[in-house]
């Protein structure tokens, strides 16, 4: 063996992701994490010469972490509104920008950090390494929020988050060209083809646009439906307002780098993640905060009613852009702000960036029964939007075991929900669903979620499990819920899906693993959620859970309406799931207070 020979034995090879036109398989390969190893594509990477690189993370640090994060978006946030305010030539409040890019500003940091950490734990364990980068002339930048989220549950945008950070950290690596996939945002925009229902839509908006005024509370994306957002309008007597527009996506804008020369021109950093992230952010940062910044606020002129005396919204604080101008100036103005929520998990986890960002930017969030201080926000219990007049469901009629999973991108975008939680998510499942006897296991159809995200969940079970029904999105929820005996939920702390089985009287099993992070409740929730565990409604062990569902599932009716356990649901309702019969009176009495301020 020649001394080059020797020399590239010695080395190892990085490997970032799963995009394989960038592997180099004559080295031993060095996978950074689970992401990089698609299941679909396990018969090539299981016969390559390989490890799998541990986390860097340990769960009982998980607080930490997010707090140290918080700080630094805190503090980046404050030189970056003076800096903006600079460049746009503008003189707004730190919570005016907040409510711009925050959202945007908290997940970077996070992802950042997360693969910034992955790198140097790598580069502390083999310094002598190499990899294939992505060529520079490659690299894109987002058009807003929504494309950077989603661009981030791609392979091809993680190359890139990882090659600049290669490189601003110093290393001279091979690179190699390929095009950036534009990301799929089309379910969150507008379309359709003319028919009957899109008529009837077209003149919905026509309707609310012409009456709608700035006396108004005018809501978007609240999730009142139709019938409840008419029956409020007639109680407060068009006090409270649907705010419609077509939500389209953006242009691309030529991307002015005189300008973000200037943004980047400041003193920041501790540390030297702190210092990279200063260097990074300027070219990363979206365009419609810089170029598109004033195209935005021309187009909100056009599309909304200026300072109108109040907006809520439940989603729309994430993905919609104009949207968040729209409301920002509002603000500056006097206009109120009012948040929804929206799904479950607000009220019981410890650490949530969604429910942080929108508590520090409205003035009244309403909650679906809990409470919460020493935040922005003034939080207050109402019945959920989202479950109004939902009504409880007889159990006649229905059969079978549903068993409904989320999805989460295999790349981190928040912490506590990390490469580890999310492999252990898919191992409990499986130690869940083994344990089944033999004749619910028959009776088990499985609802994976619609975005696979490169998970190949479809795969796993029927490799797995072949004898099990796999259910598609064509069938909406509801009409599954309402004809399964039983409702199986694997993410109970944060799943809009187990209170909605719960708010519709349906037999439900869930579990959990507590020794992560990403499931730590917090105080207020502990001595509800106790006593559903207690009910043996909720299990911190799958194997438990499967076991209790075989034990009762042939007398489930009964199991399930004993009074214990139907009090501990009640309770749990009543804080994080409530649902009212005056439920008209009380929002039209909260809509008009809020009017009166």
């Amino acid at each position: 063996m020649d001394k080059a020979d020797k020399m590239k034995n010695d080395k190892v090879f990085l490997v970032t992701t799963a995009i394989e036109d960038f592997w180099d398989t004559s080295y031993r390969i060095i996978f950074l994490g689970e992401w990089c190893k698609r299941y679909s594509r396990k018969i090539f990477w299981q016969n390559i010469t390989s490890e799998t690189l541990p986390s860097y993370f340990e769960e009982k640090k998980g607080r930490e972490i997010y707090r140290y994060l918080d700080t630094v978006f805190e503090r980046l946030l404050f030189v970056l509104h003076k800096q903006m305010n600079r460049i746009h030539g503008t003189n707004f409040s730190i919570r005016y920008w907040r409510i711009i890019f925050g959202f945007w500003l908290i997940n970077y940091i996070h992802v950042m950090y997360d693969r910034y950490k992955n790198l140097k734990h790598f580069t502390g364990l083999y310094p002598n390494f190499t990899s294939i980068c992505l060529d520079k002339e490659c690299f894109v930048t987002p058009k807003d929020t929504i494309h950077f989220v989603c661009h981030l549950k791609n392979d091809d945008y993680n190359l890139q988050i990882y090659s600049r950070i290669l490189f601003w950290l110093g290393y001279k690596l091979p690179t190699k060209k390929s095009s950036i996939a534009l990301p799929d945002v089309s379910r969150y925009f507008t379309k359709g083809r003319w028919s009957f229902k899109i008529i009837l839509k077209y003149a919905y908006e026509l309707i609310c646009k012409t009456f709608q005024n700035k006396d108004q509370i005018l809501l978007r994306n609240t999730y009142f439906s139709y019938l409840s957002l008419f029956r409020l309008v007639l109680k407060t007597k068009g006090a409270v307002w649907p705010c419609v527009y077509d939500y389209q996506d953006l242009p691309d804008f030529p991307i002015n780098y005189e300008v973000r020369e200037i943004l980047g021109s400041f003193e920041f950093g501790e540390n030297e993640f702190e210092k990279m992230l200063a260097s990074l952010i300027s070219s990363d940062i979206p365009q419609v905060m810089i170029e598109g910044y004033n195209f935005l606020r021309e187009k909100v002129k056009n599309d909304f009613v200026s300072e109108p005396k109040a907006i809520m919204s439940g989603i729309s604080w994430w993905f919609d852009t104009t949207f968040r101008v729209w409301a920002a100036e509002s603000a500056e103005k006097g206009t109120k702000l009012l948040g929804v929520q929206h799904g479950g998990g607000y009220g019981t986890l410890e650490d949530s960036i969604q429910i942080d960002a929108e508590l520090s930017i409205v003035d009244r969030f309403y909650s679906w029964g809990w409470k919460c201080c020493d935040v922005y926000a003034e939080v207050i219990p109402m019945p959920a939007t989202k479950l109004i007049e939902r009504k409880m469901k007889s159990l006649n009629g229905r059969n079978g075991v549903l068993c409904v999973f989320t999805s989460y991108p295999r790349y981190l975008i928040q912490f506590p929900w990390t490469a580890d939680y999310l492999k252990n998510y898919y191992l409990i499942q499986t130690l869940f669903i083994s344990h089944l006897s033999g004749s619910i296991m028959s009776q088990l159809r499985i609802r994976p979620h619609r975005e696979d995200l490169g998970w190949d969940v479809r795969d796993r079970i029927r490799d797995q499990f072949p004898q099990i029904k796999i259910e598609n999105w064509d069938i909406p929820f509801s009409d599954s819920l309402s004809k399964c005996s039983v409702f199986i939920c694997d993410h109970p702390l944060y799943s809009t899906t187990f209170v909605e089985a719960l708010i519709n009287n349906t037999p439900t099993i869930a579990f959990y693993n507590p020794d992560f992070a990403a499931n730590v409740i917090r105080d207020e929730a502990k001595d509800i959620l106790s006593q559903l565990k207690n009910s043996s409604i909720i299990f911190e062990d799958p194997v438990l859970a499967a076991e209790q569902l075989n034990s009762v599932y042939n007398s489930i009716e009964s199991w399930w309406n004993e009074p214990k356990r139907q009090e501990a649901i009640r309770n749990f309702l009543d804080r994080f799931g409530r649902i009212s019969s005056t439920w008209l009176q009380d929002w039209s009495e909260e809509i008009l207070k809020v009017r009166k301020t």
